[in-house]
């Protein structure tokens, strides 16, 4: 009887030594989830941000200031063609994950985002095409947040419990 006893008291020990690793392994991944999925809802926030603050701007001057909720460690004189590319390949790679993180965003939509934000910035930046790129980015934006805005809440809320 003293063996049996034993031997289940193995077991349960092993059992609940397997179980607690594995626990902590589950809370590590929700945790890292949560952080890349709020990355990207940051991003697109930042571009929700920069969509509102151009439809008040009426001179290229207020846009370009506006583009700094994007450049936010710089100031506009600072930003040249190097330093605005760099930051436009890390948005991108970093919306790109959104179709992954967020189960049911369209890679479509996400890449028209992108683009979108990518020729408005040119646009404002070289001074060429600015309201028509403004009003193509405004309705990008618009649809975008209209199609995932409520999607993108409930995954940051799921993966946060």
């Amino acid at each position: 009887a003293a063996v049996f006893v034993a031997g289940i008291g193995s077991v349960v020990s092993i059992y609940f030594a397997i179980q607690v690793p594995k626990k902590i392994a589950e809370e590590q991944n929700k945790i890292s989830l949560f952080d890349k999925r709020y990355e990207v809802f940051q991003l697109f926030e930042r571009c929700v941000s920069f969509n509102k603050a151009l439809q008040n701007s009426e001179t290229i001057n207020d846009m370009r200031k506006d583009c700094m909720l994007l450049f936010d460690e710089l100031k506009y004189e600072e930003l040249d063609f190097k330093i605005v590319m760099k930051k436009i390949y890390i948005f991108e790679h970093t919306l790109h994950q959104m179709e992954f993180l967020f189960p049911g965003t369209s890679e479509k939509d996400v890449h028209e985002l992108y683009s979108s934000l990518w020729k408005v910035l040119m646009a404002i930046i070289g001074d060429e095409n600015v309201n028509e790129c403004k009003k193509d980015y405004f309705n990008t934006v618009s649809e975008f947040a209209h199609k995932y805005h409520k999607k993108i809440w409930n995954e940051l809320a799921l993966a946060n419990m």
